[in-house]
């Protein structure tokens, strides 16, 4: 019995390298979340000492459980000590209430891939492939696109700032975007 639950062990840590993980925020000093591929989602509430998995994909899948596996995770961002959303590939997004003990997928129409989130001042963005740029003003229950129009489109955007209540964005070739106000009909402006 001593050797299997040795064996067992060794699996579980080997198993946790296999699984590529791709983003983590905390939604407060003790409690935070790492997300990655296959849906992994893994959860502290000990400020980072142990991890939990909470969510997601096996180590191995074979190529016919593809269909049924969970998207892979990218990012993901605290509104709040409670509110929190993942995004990741084919528009995934995913929502928890309880501080990312247990998560929600948030049904929507985009289905690009979405890279980033952040959370600031009760404002969610996301972005990703082809210029997609969503936002939700109602902690991530619903999102609405704003990516902008034009050549801008083409590209992809990788980082997001909030300041004073205008988004940048920066991505692909170099550009840095901005946009004042969200919800009026302004145009996103090239800064770089």
């Amino acid at each position: 019995p001593s050797n299997s639950s040795a064996a067992s062990d060794v699996y579980k840590r080997q198993e946790s390298k296999d699984i590529i993980l791709n983003g983590i925020d905390f939604a407060n000093e003790e409690v935070g979340v790492v997300v990655g591929e296959f849906g992994n989602i893994l959860y502290t509430n000990d400020g980072g000492k142990t991890w939990k998995k909470v969510m997601g994909g096996e180590k191995v899948i074979e190529i016919t459980e593809l269909a049924e596996a969970l998207p892979t995770l990218n990012s993901v961002s605290f509104l709040d000590s409670e509110i929190g959303v993942a995004v990741g590939i084919g528009g995934y997004i995913v929502r928890t209430t309880d501080s990312g003990k247990t998560w929600k997928e948030v049904p929507t129409k985009y289905k690009n891939h979405l890279f980033r989130v952040k959370a600031k001042n009760g404002l969610l963005i996301a972005t990703g492939l082809d210029g997609t740029v969503l936002y939700s003003i109602n902690k991530g229950e619903k999102w609405e696109f704003i990516g902008p129009g034009g050549d801008l489109r083409f590209l992809w955007y990788y980082g997001i700032g909030i300041k004073k209540g205008s988004v940048y964005l920066c991505g692909e070739n170099g550009k840095i975007i901005k946009k004042d106000d969200l919800t009026s009909s302004s145009k996103w402006e090239i800064v770089k």
